[in-house]
């Protein structure tokens, strides 16, 4: 797990971590038994959660199926999070 460098990456890791706490609350799962399912730490699943660090993205596709989402539900999910018209991607990387 990295620690997000820019702004919009620490903008967009607080939106994937309010998601993914706000889907795992609404099914019903504790931070524990959310991790294990995914075989990750407690530790390393807060700090996703807190928008702290990078995830991979095969453990956000575990994290969203073991919570009945295909990995692009999650992303509309997250997409709710963000500002309208926003991209992580600045425009000279397109």
């Amino acid at each position: 797990m990295q620690q997000p460098k820019t702004q919009k990456e620490i903008f967009y890791c607080i939106a994937i971590g309010k998601t993914i706490r706000r889907l795992r609350l609404t099914a019903g799962k504790s931070l524990n038994k959310l991790a294990n399912e995914n075989e990750i730490s407690r530790s390393t699943l807060s700090r996703i959660e807190n928008g702290e660090c990078t995830a991979q993205i095969i453990s956000l596709q575990k994290i969203a199926e073991s919570m009945g989402l295909d990995i692009s539900k999650l992303f509309e999910q997250v997409k709710k999070e963000l500002p309208e018209n926003w991209t992580i991607f600045e425009d000279d990387h397109l």
